[in-house]
């Protein structure tokens, strides 16, 4: 990101940056970018609370943002909240009442507590972008971060708080009795994921499906929601050992004759084998699914004498 100009076309494409109860108004005029306001003067950005929905008002300030600035934008406010009435008849017919309470979101590249206190004392939340700023330079991470945006466009559980909850209480809870009834303490054998060093939020390490179980045996088996890849559902039998995942594999596909895919990474020295499942399905069906491929993978483990053996993750 080489300007200003840039950052906002980025977060108006990708709003889930800023929150992930934020999305884009394509009702509006270039989704809402440069929205004019008045006296020939342009609102940055206009964003929409999913779960509210409140519209949101963006301004972006390329430079720190500095005490004298607050009176500036205590200024904008007003402006803003005289912009969003009744009397502006695309407003109001896309967020109805709700038009009178716009949410104001301050972006800029830094601030001190000073700042950031007053301003949210005065309803502007504010987010820094001096972090993010080293990501938007690196081509790959933008793309990875527009992949996402596009992978999750109409999915029936987009990207927000909530979809938190849904994979919890969907996938992971069943997933849980499923151990229990299979006298494995989920505590021990669960494995939370790594903290995510989001942009904004630490709740993007929850967002998507992405759990492992039972590390430490040769052959450990975990799940994962492939949202840049074919935006399936995975389950994944993994190991260290060349000979184990492929004895392994070549008995799961001719005892079970599931759809099974092997792949072996010689660099790295492991091999993943996996069970792809449609998402939509998965989430209703997910306690049902697991329990019949975590039966398979326990009769085949004891076929092979390693169920419960050491040798899985290192």
């Amino acid at each position: 990101m080489q300007n200003e100009n840039e950052l906002q076309q980025f977060i108006a494409e990708n709003p889930w940056l800023l929150n992930t109860d934020y999305e884009s108004v394509p009702e509006l005029p270039r989704c809402g970018l440069e929205y004019p306001a008045g006296d020939q003067r342009r609102i940055d950005l206009i964003l929409r609370d999913r779960i509210h929905r409140t519209p949101v008002v963006v301004e972006f300030k390329a430079k720190p943002f500095l005490r004298e600035n607050i009176g500036q934008v205590l200024e904008y406010k007003a402006r803003v909240t005289m912009t969003f009435n009744k009397e502006n008849d695309a407003l109001f017919s896309l967020f109805q009442e709700f038009v009178l309470i716009p949410r104001l979101v301050l972006v800029v590249k830094s601030c001190d507590n000073f700042s950031r206190i007053a301003c949210n004392l005065s309803g502007i939340h504010v987010y820094e972008y001096e972090n993010l700023s080293r990501v938007l330079d690196d081509p790959d991470k933008v793309k990875y971060i527009r992949d996402v945006s596009r992978s999750l466009q109409g999915d029936p559980y987009p990207l927000s708080l909530d979809r938190h909850n849904q994979i919890k209480t969907r996938i992971y809870i069943p997933i849980k009795e499923v151990l229990r009834r299979n006298n494995m303490d989920p505590d021990e054998a669960w494995t939370e994921p790594k903290i995510y060093n989001g942009y904004f939020h630490e709740e993007y390490t929850n967002m998507f499906v992405n759990r492992w179980m039972l590390q430490d045996w040769p052959v450990s088996i975990g799940l994962l929601e492939d949202i840049l890849g074919d935006g399936r559902i995975h389950i994944i039998f993994y190991s260290r050992k060349e000979d184990v995942i492929k004895d392994f594999t070549h008995r799961y596909e001719s005892q079970f004759g599931n759809a099974i895919t092997l792949d072996w990474i010689p660099k790295d020295s492991e091999g993943y084998a996996r069970i792809r499942f449609d998402r939509p399905e998965f989430f209703e069906k997910a306690g049902e699914f697991f329990e019949q491929e975590f039966q398979h993978y326990l009769q085949i483990l004891d076929q092979m004498g390693l169920r419960g053996a050491n040798g899985g993750h290192p």
